[in-house]
């Protein structure tokens, strides 16, 4: 849809980098849960904040669009799926807080690290 109501490519780039990496955090966050593997799942809870920063770029990328050429269906589904796309990656967080828990008896600093719209 994006691509024949002349979306910008480099947005969907960037949205195919953003399912990548959460596609690798998920496979990642999977292998340490059967593993019990609690360095791993701090690593990937770490790592989080790579994709909240993509995810920051991306919405002020579309946001500053929008702005400029008005909303068009493709930029609004761009949101969409880029905020989806980083709630993947919320949801292997929470799931590594989980792993480290099992394997520790304790929780990880109960502030996550976040790379959030309004910090970059």
């Amino acid at each position: 849809m994006m691509i024949n109501e002349g979306g910008d490519l480099a947005i969907l780039s960037k949205l195919d980098n953003m399912a990548l990496m959460a596609r690798e955090m998920l496979v990642d966050v999977l292998d340490a849960l059967t593993r019990r593997d609690a360095a791993k799942a701090k690593t990937i809870w770490e790592a989080d904040t790579d994709l909240d920063a993509l995810h920051s770029q991306v919405y002020k990328e579309i946001y500053h669009s929008m702005v400029e050429n008005g909303a068009n269906p493709s930029v609004i589904h761009a949101l969409f799926i880029a905020k989806n796309i980083e709630r993947i990656g919320d949801f292997c967080t929470s799931i590594a807080e989980q792993v480290y828990f099992v394997v520790h008896g304790n929780m990880l600093d109960a502030d996550r690290p976040k790379s959030d719209i309004t910090s970059s």
